[in-house]
């Protein structure tokens, strides 16, 4: 009489250890496939780093054959003190050194005009005219850059290029000028010239 209630039971225990198997496999199934979906995620989000930097690194000059030059460091010293035609007030005309500052500031010359737009004309009135780029010439391209270097904020950009690009195949000099704006911040002035060889 107990043998039927036992076989009985024991079917019962049998039908839910099978469900329980089922639900199971069904788990397990379901962690694998997130865990593939988190790798496939992975691999993706380390393909477009990978990209990103790529991307970075190719418009960047090309530095590793870069030197550093007096010459164009005497250069960007004596545009600094150059004399440009903003007027702080009558008759006291601000150097590029002061412009700087003021642009960075949001200051404006005494006609109105912006001290960032007239640090701008100024600054490549001086690289263009010193520093030539033309078919045939010895300059291959210049890119003078006025950064801030704590926030990395690009203040200033003037390039001038013989191809377009800006990849140096040839000698890249360079040199770079610190100042400081009325708020502590420090600038970074700096010139890079590709100089084709000599025929």
């Amino acid at each position: 009489m107990n043998q039927p209630k036992i076989r009985q039971s024991y079917g019962v225990f049998k039908r839910i250890e099978n469900k329980m198997k089922k639900q199971i496999s069904k788990i397990s199934g379901k962690k694998a496939q997130e865990e593939i979906v988190g790798f496939v995620l992975i691999i993706v989000l380390v393909a477009v780093i990978a990209v990103i930097f790529l991307g970075i690194s190719l418009r960047q000059p090309s530095t590793a054959n870069a030197q550093q030059s007096t010459e164009i460091s005497s250069f960007l010293n004596s545009i600094s003190s150059y004399t440009s035609d903003c007027e702080e007030y009558k008759d006291n005309y601000k150097s590029v050194k002061q412009l700087i500052a003021g642009c960075y500031e949001g200051r404006i010359c005494i006609d109105s005009r912006a001290e960032c737009e007239v640090l701008h004309n100024t600054l490549n009135n001086l690289v263009s005219s010193t520093y030539t780029v033309a078919n045939g010439s010895r300059i291959w391209y210049y890119s003078l850059k006025l950064e801030d270097d704590t926030e990395q904020k690009l203040i200033a950009d003037i390039s001038a290029s013989q191809s377009g690009e800006y990849k140096c195949p040839y000698s890249l000099k360079y040199n770079d000028l610190q100042f400081s704006s009325g708020s502590g911040k420090i600038l970074n002035l700096r010139l890079d010239i590709c100089y084709a060889p000599v025929d």
